[in-house]
């Protein structure tokens, strides 16, 4: 492969780990509930089981029938019959048995940190094909 061939490659690779990651980031971000408002009753909270050790969903379905899901720590802050009310980008929710603080939970940090792994290695693959490249003209 050419050495424009080369950087194509490792462009679009590069491109899609962002894309990915920012995209499981978010998604980390939103279950942590730290973007988006709750005001109302919880209905119910449910631990949903993945197929896979450690990708169980946790669920708070709202008396209105809205239905978030949410990272451990904010389920099990919560229980059934809590009355429950937090601004977007706010780090507490209020419930009526108290406050409950929300962080972004282990899914975001590792989200980043296998990106960015991923991007180092998509820079060391291509280095080493730009020098196989050079080698063999």
């Amino acid at each position: 492969m050419t050495h424009r061939g080369t950087s194509a490659v490792s462009a679009a690779l590069a491109v899609l780990a962002i894309l990915i990651g920012l995209l499981n980031m978010g998604t980390a971000l939103v279950r942590s509930t730290i973007p988006i408002s709750l005001d109302g009753q919880v209905a119910l909270v449910q631990r949903r089981h993945g197929g896979v050790a450690g990708s169980d969903v946790w669920l708070v379905v709202m008396t209105d029938g809205r239905e978030h899901h949410v990272d451990a720590a904010v389920a099990r802050g919560l229980a059934k019959g809590d009355r429950v009310s937090k601004a977007a980008w706010s780090t507490t929710i209020d419930t009526s048995r108290g406050s409950l603080a929300v962080r972004p939970g282990w899914e975001l940090s590792g989200s980043f940190v296998i990106t960015v792994g991923a991007l180092i290695l998509i820079g060391i693959v291509h280095g080493h094909a730009r020098r196989m490249d050079t080698l063999v003209r």
